[in-house]
């Protein structure tokens, strides 16, 4: 899986949902998305684009682990 679409029926992502997703290079989240639990994408050290359609969008931080911050280049809301 390299890009993932979380669509409107999801509102809650939980706690290392998409972890090691060493593929996954780019998620988009529907704006019904209103919690993400932290490591929700944990070591999913290939993702480098977020595209957050969601007016209230979730903290950034959700997403980034200790191997993260250098490599997420672009996040959109």
């Amino acid at each position: 899986m390299v890009n993932l679409y979380i669509g409107d029926n999801i509102s809650y992502i939980g706690h290392c949902a998409f972890g090691h997703c060493a593929n996954l290079e780019e998620v988009t989240l529907s704006e019904n998305v209103a919690s993400i639990q932290h490591n929700a994408f944990k070591e999913s050290l290939n993702l480098r684009t977020i595209y957050c359609r969601s007016k209230n969008p979730p903290s950034v931080a959700v997403f980034i682990t200790i191997e993260q911050p250098k490599l997420i280049r672009n996040i959109r809301v």
